[in-house]
């Protein structure tokens, strides 16, 4: 940037390439929707709801450079960058100073040298920025103050060091009443006679900008933040640093198996039970202490909810929670796929825990507006405690200030401390917490210790962290190989305890069916299923035959189809089959069958037979009003082993689990190539189109078949920008064909400007005498040979 810009536009214009993509990828606002000169990016970036969003970007040690910078503009001074760094209290740092004012002057808050801020920004930090009030119109000199601190003594002293770090206003009544020094008659009546408050209303008082400075030994700032960003501090325990990082890795990948492993049980627990949700869609208490069983930890189960909720892989519909249409597409996945989507996942999760929440510590889930960033900048400047903050240590409902973060935007932020980390740092909830705070001063409220240790724990759970440090995990991507995930499998080992254990992941199909023989017992990736008489009645239930199950569980076995079942699972399993469908149900209303006259009897004798309306039909027969399903479980609860049948005797399983359709995700906008972007608007900048050369670049266009940048104006005016190719021209009208968004028809009036990239061969004098006969800014028209050409 030029020392001797004049102004913003002037410094921006200055802008190279370089400079000007490092803009735009900081301030990504100002590329949504693409500007089409330089003229609407400097209209842009002077805007007050751009500004504030790059002031909300800015590290503490930015946001506390520019904030001096606006208390020293409210003087009337020229920035001295010596004094500024004297005055911020690091009078041997100028340096650092120097460096923080090149950078505001690069993100475009600031200009010139002597640096000024943008009128926005300095607007930002509130009427008294730094907690100083403007110059005085007759300011007081240094030996006075010193002479009127002596006269108001103590107690004066202590009145003035309420406003001294701002606001600099206060509330007295009777302000602006006549006093004199020999009438004063309170410590009040001395600071207003002596000049060290001035009456600005009838109750309300100032201290004057050379009182307050002279207070604080000529200091902007309280207190002085890092420059850079706080390093990483040294773990409390040595747990992991003697490990290989081989090994870490490996912890990490087993973590993730086991977060996977986790959304499928829950995913498949829902599918079995499509249990109902709370008016508000949320989970139910009852089915939360139900899912903390399958995972064993109820604030890992409250995560795994959120983040398979997150991901789409759950849903509300008609008051019931359902799988959707994508957990079928995610059990397809291999467990490295499977886990790249739970991460991706995790970075957008909006969901925190709700204990958190309640205890008013954790973030909002509203984004934090332009006015609020307003708000919370200028009471910061002035020394004060947000709108809405609460005291420190106080308690209630979460906080609704302005200010807050989101869920997302912390889960990213903590990403991105990781991923800049190198792999193997080690992470401690305190270290993590600090450089957060110090990233993001401007999100206000946040209890950075609670939210860094829920960060930390989410972290190990995902496997980016193992041991207490960064692993490998991070470096993954789609298009990265696979780190190491264990293959899924479909073996297990049948020991003679009645157990199964399962060496490896198993698939999803092979996990699905033995959990339907065997209650799991343990959690996790890997898995131990235990055989009881309950779980084999259960695959009885659902249509197995005894031999099936032999079959199954011995194709299954790890030991090979010739070892055969352990003893005492062949005959647990003869045992429960000799019990199994003495007793038979067929749809009717339904009708039961039963070969023993006294288990007859007392079904009938039950208190609960009336409201069956259980009937006798004949010796060994009866009939129920009840739907099948409800006299099963009548008949499970008298300790029976009942077999549903259809009306045709066919035995009936558990339907198919339903699908509810996936939610629809927000579509981010498509990226937006800085440099190319840089790099078009510099070069609009230097030839400034005439209708003319518009007219002769699409006819270049035209004949040399190039996808070129075209900007133009609908019919309500609003600007568009699209890369499209030129298909035909004629009668002051250009047909085009957007990339990826079909055809359109612009009169040449409405065309704004042509992009013809860099890469394209120029043409020859010829060639542009040649365009120069064809164009005309009326119409076009195209060479004789030509007609309306497709893509």
């Amino acid at each position: 940037m030029s020392a001797s810009s004049r102004s913003l536009a002037d410094a921006i214009r200055a802008f190279d390439a370089q400079q000007l993509a490092v803009l735009l990828r900081a301030r990504p606002d100002l590329t949504q929707p693409r500007p089409l000169d330089l003229s609407e990016l400097i209209e842009r970036l002077s805007a007050r709801a751009s500004t504030l969003r790059a002031l909300d970007r800015l590290d503490a040690w930015h946001l506390l450079v520019a904030q001096a910078v606006a208390a020293w503009e409210g003087g009337g001074d020229p920035v001295d960058d010596k004094q500024l760094a004297a005055a911020m209290g690091l009078p041997d740092d100028v340096a650092a100073v120097d460096r923080a004012l090149d950078g505001l002057r690069q993100l475009g808050l600031a200009w010139g040298s002597p640096v000024h801020l943008t009128q926005a920004a300095r607007a930002a930090f509130g009427e008294h920025p730094g907690g100083l009030a403007a110059v005085s119109p007759t300011p007081l000199a240094p030996a006075t103050i010193d002479e009127a601190l002596r006269a108001v003594g103590e107690a004066g002293r202590a009145v003035l060091d309420r406003l001294v770090w701002g606001p600099p206003t206060g509330t007295v009544q009777r302000a602006d009443r006549a006093v004199t020094r020999e009438s004063a008659e309170s410590t009040m009546d001395l600071l207003l006679a002596w000049g060290l408050l001035r009456p600005i209303g009838p109750d309300q008082v100032l201290l004057p900008r050379e009182v307050a400075l002279r207070l604080r030994g000529g200091r902007l700032v309280r207190q002085p933040v890092p420059t850079q960003v706080p390093a990483w501090q040294a773990p409390t325990s040595a747990t992991g640093a003697s490990l290989p990082a081989s090994l870490v890795d490996r912890a990490a990948i087993g973590s993730a198996q086991e977060l996977t492993s986790h959304v499928v049980a829950v995913l498949d627990d829902i599918a079995a039970r499509t249990p109902r949700a709370l008016a508000t869609g949320g989970v139910p208490k009852r089915e939360m202490g139900t899912f903390t069983r399958l995972v064993d930890d109820a604030r890992l189960a409250e995560f795994v909810i959120g983040i398979t909720r997150g991901a789409g892989l759950f849903t509300t519909r008609g008051g019931l929670l359902m799988p959707t249409t994508g957990l079928d597409d995610f059990l397809d996945l291999d467990a490295f796929a499977r886990w790249l989507l739970v991460r991706d996942a995790w970075r957008s999760l909006t969901w925190w825990p709700a204990d958190l929440d309640a205890a008013g510590r954790a973030p909002a889930e509203e984004m934090t507006g332009s006015s609020a960033s307003s708000r919370a900048a200028s009471q910061r400047a002035a020394g004060q405690r947000p709108t809405g903050q609460p005291e420190p240590g106080a308690h209630g409902d979460a906080p609704t200030h302005p200010g807050l973060p989101t869920s997302a935007a912390l889960r990213e932020a903590a990403w991105d401390e990781l991923v800049a980390a190198t792999r193997g740092t080690a992470v401690v909830a305190d270290s993590l917490a600090e450089r957060l705070s110090w990233r993001h001063p401007a999100w206000l409220g946040v209890d950075w210790p609670g939210v860094a240790r829920q960060l930390v724990r989410e972290a190990e759970w995902l496997g980016l962290m193992a041991f207490g440090r960064t692993t490998g995990l991070l470096d993954a991507t789609r298009s990265t190989p696979d780190p190491g995930f264990t293959a899924y499998g479909d073996r297990f080992v049948l020991q003679s305890d009645l157990t199964a254990v399962a060496p490896a992941p198993l698939d999803h199909d092979t996990a699905a069916l033995i959990g339907v023989m065997a209650n799991r017992e343990s959690h996790g990736a890997a898995a131990t299923y235990r055989f009881t008489p309950a779980s084999l009645e259960r695959a009885l239930d659902a249509g197995w035959s005894v031999q099936d199950i032999s079959e199954w569980l011995t194709t299954h076995n790890e030991s090979g189809a010739d070892a055969g079942l352990p003893a005492p699972l062949t005959s647990l399993l003869d045992d429960v089959a000799r019990q199994h469908g003495k007793v038979r149900v067929m749809t009717l209303g339904a009708v039961v069958q039963l070969d023993d006259p006294a288990t007859e009897a007392s079904l009938l004798a039950d208190p609960r037979a009336e409201d069956l309306g259980l009937i006798a039909l004949a010796p060994g027969v009866l009939g129920a009003a009840a739907e099948p399903a409800e006299l099963v479980a009548f008949l499970r609860q008298r300790g029976l082993a009942p077999v549903a049948q259809s009306s045709q005797g066919v035995q009936i399983t558990t339907p198919p689990s339903r699908r509810a359709p996936a939610p629809a995700r927000p579509v981010a906008p498509p990226p937006v190539d800085a440099d190319a972007l840089a790099a078009a608007l510099l070069r609009r900048e230097s030839t400034g189109l005439s209708p003319e050369q518009i007219v002769q670049a699409l006819t270049r266009a035209y004949r040399d078949d190039l996808w070129v940048g075209v900007d133009w104006a609908d019919d309500n005016g609003a600007t568009h920008s699209h890369t499209m190719r030129v298909l035909s021209m004629g009668s002051g009208v250009v047909n085009l064909v957007r990339r990826a968004a079909g055809r359109l028809s612009l009169p040449v009036t409405r065309i704004i400007a042509v992009d013809i990239p860099a890469s394209a061969d120029a043409p020859s004098d010829a060639g542009k005498a040649a365009l120069h006969e064809r164009g005309c800014s009326a119409g076009l028209n195209p060479p004789a040979s030509s007609s309306d050409r497709a893509m």
